[in-house]
């Protein structure tokens, strides 16, 4: 299912900054920060498609990745 949902996505669009910064993120944890994020905003502006990106970004750097969804 992962991969058919793939195959419909469309390139992130206009989401530098914030993926910077979760990279950012990313990077000083696997320094041995803890850190916290918060992805707040109106219904339809992308945050379950910008957590999406970031949970791939951390299984590609090996990260185990645990997804759950909820209303």
């Amino acid at each position: 299912m992962r991969e058919k949902l793939r195959e419909h996505m469309v390139s992130l669009i206009g989401r530098g900054p914030e993926m910077r910064q979760l990279s950012a993120v990313l990077a000083r944890v696997e320094d041995g920060t803890s850190e916290v994020i918060t992805v707040d905003g109106e219904p339809g502006m992308g945050k379950s498609r910008l957590l999406y990106e970031l949970a791939n970004l951390a299984s590609g750097l090996g990260w185990r990745v645990v997804r759950r969804f909820g209303v």
